[in-house]
């Protein structure tokens, strides 16, 4: 049989049309084994081409579809039947079986891989494909994934270490290496299907050493978490309203923070005051009782419309991000607010504290879902153990109360006077004087006097100089000349003056600063004037 040609299929394209009869093209030989052809159809508006693969087996014939002419060119046809056809068709086996043997690009490779993560329900998917996306684009996605080298990674991961990224130049060379293990594995895995083969020799991230992780072992001491606590109570410092109720519920439960800013109407049971979630990180479902005090937290949210107790602002339909919650609490540690921790840090407080409550070690990991590792516990003890946790919630719940009071009672106690010589900052005066607790008044406590003090002639302070000013700390060892030197030459940072104002009268930066300003300005209206 003659090979094909463009003007021969033309020619049968006219003549199956005037004889509205069916017409199969074959090209070249391979008679009784299989070989390509072109079937042309009529229809009532037009003729149909399609391109098929024809063998022969035990005197039964199978045909395949691999394209549509004139969309699929001749030289294209007969390239596709070539790569992916011809060696089966020697070897005997079927064409039914046979896929796309072109080796897969790096963007299939981490496409597939992020589809896969989709598929397992992985929350990582969609950082991963934001992180893997970025890659493809750096070292060339069109690429066969068996072409890339390790070297080609390491120049797309070192500029973002040097730049001290330690954290996310790990996490870039982790989803690499995971995209290509998965690549490795997923050729052969019948349980998946791929859309290319990749024919990876190796791992190219897999000799790329990690970033040593130093864990950390920070929590909170039973006063650092009453005076949290209690800060995240006042309703008089300004603060983003989600992330002080999710820090809340993070100690008060214990639970880990991506089960907590996820939380949904449909995993919160009032009447039994219990959360549940189906899956968690060990795969395993996880219910838990919580205290009265977190009870109160979650009765006082509604939900918005798609059931989430804590959306995102802009996505309404998105569970709001875990990220999130770390920048609020950089922000705070930044006007030195609240003590320096990690939102793992309060998992942790949580199990130290609840031991001191006098909550057994078993009931503490069953309360925050940890894997109990011995044979019982994995294999046959399905027990919820709901009472016992009640209980140990219960006992927690006292505990905490207890605490916050004890901490609450411990400031409201009067200082005692004594006749030391301080430094204070006149309620009626924009000057510095010097002398004893009992002959000269307490410094001013309202903010609005300290805003007109600031927004004269002392607008600079260091937080040090302002904190012995507004608070009138003693300053023995200094004569009162060398100490009102120090003073002048402290008045200096005007950003430092803000935060410890407001650290010191219990107002957010913001509100003080806009004091200032109003002071300012009727200040100049009045020399106006």
């Amino acid at each position: 049989m003659p090979a094909l040609s463009d003007g021969t299929i033309r020619k049968a394209l006219k003549r199956v049309e005037e004889t509205r009869k069916q017409e199969n093209l074959l090209d070249g030989e391979g008679r009784k084994t299989g070989r390509l052809m072109l079937s042309l159809k009529p229809m009532p508006t037009r003729v149909t081409a399609d391109w098929m693969v024809q063998q022969w087996t035990g005197n039964k014939r199978k045909k395949r579809k691999i394209g549509s002419y004139p969309a699929t060119a001749l030289a294209t046809a007969r390239e596709v039947f070539k790569r992916d056809y011809a060696t089966a068709i020697l070897k005997g086996r079927s064409i039914k079986l046979n896929e796309d043997t072109r080796p897969g690009t790096l963007s299939d490779l981490f496409q597939g891989y992020v589809d896969w993560l989709e598929s397992e329900n992985r929350s990582t998917w969609v950082e991963a494909g934001r992180c893997l996306g970025k890659v493809a684009k750096a070292i060339g996605g069109h690429r066969p994934a068996r072409d890339i080298e390790p070297e080609e990674i390491v120049l797309f991961i070192r500029p973002i270490y040097d730049q001290g990224r330690k954290v996310m130049a790990d996490k870039y060379r982790g989803f690499i290496k995971r995209a290509f293990d998965w690549g490795l594995n997923a050729e052969l895995d019948y349980r998946h299907t791929t859309s290319r083969r990749f024919f990876l020799p190796f791992n190219p991230a897999a000799s790329i050493p990690s970033e040593k992780l130093v864990p950390s072992n920070r929590w909170l001491d039973e006063e650092e978490f009453a005076n949290l606590y209690i800060w995240l109570l006042d309703p008089t410092v300004k603060r983003h309203t989600k992330s002080v109720r999710i820090i809340q519920l993070l100690m008060l439960t214990g639970q880990r923070v991506s089960e907590i800013s996820t939380l949904h109407v449909d995993q919160w049971n009032p009447e039994e005051r219990t959360l549940t979630w189906t899956k968690t990180k060990n795969g395993r479902p996880h219910c838990v009782p919580v205290p009265s005090l977190a009870a109160e937290i979650l009765n006082g949210i509604r939900p918005n419309k798609y059931g989430f107790f804590f959306p995102r602002k802009f996505a309404p339909q998105l569970p709001f991000s875990q990220k999130h919650v770390g920048e609020f609490n950089r922000r705070m540690l930044a006007l030195g607010l609240i003590p320096d921790f990690r939102n793992g840090d309060l998992r942790r407080t949580w199990k130290t504290l609840a031991a001191k409550a006098g909550l057994s070690k078993d009931i503490r990991d069953r309360l925050q879902n940890h894997t109990l590792h011995d044979v019982s516990s994995k294999h046959y003890d399905r027990w919820e153990y709901l009472p016992e946790k009640y209980d140990a919630m219960d006992l927690w719940d006292s505990y905490v109360r207890d605490l916050i009071c004890k901490v609450q009672a411990a400031k409201s106690k009067p200082s005692t006077p004594t006749t030391k010589r301080y430094i204070y900052l006149y309620s009626g005066k924009s000057d510095f004087g010097v002398g004893d607790l009992e002959s000269i008044p307490r410094p001013p406590s309202d903010v609005r006097t300290v805003a007109e003090l600031l927004a004269g002639k002392f607008d600079e302070l260091s937080f040090k100089d302002l904190t012995r000013a507004v608070r009138g700390d003693d300053c023995v060892g200094d004569e009162p000349g060398t100490q009102w030197q120090k003073i002048v030459e402290a008045m200096r940072a005007s950003d430092d003056i803000q935060i410890a104002a407001a650290k010191l009268l219990g107002i957010h930066p913001r509100t003080l600063v806009r004091r200032i300003e109003r002071e300012k300005r009727k200040r100049r209206l009045t020399a106006d004037g």
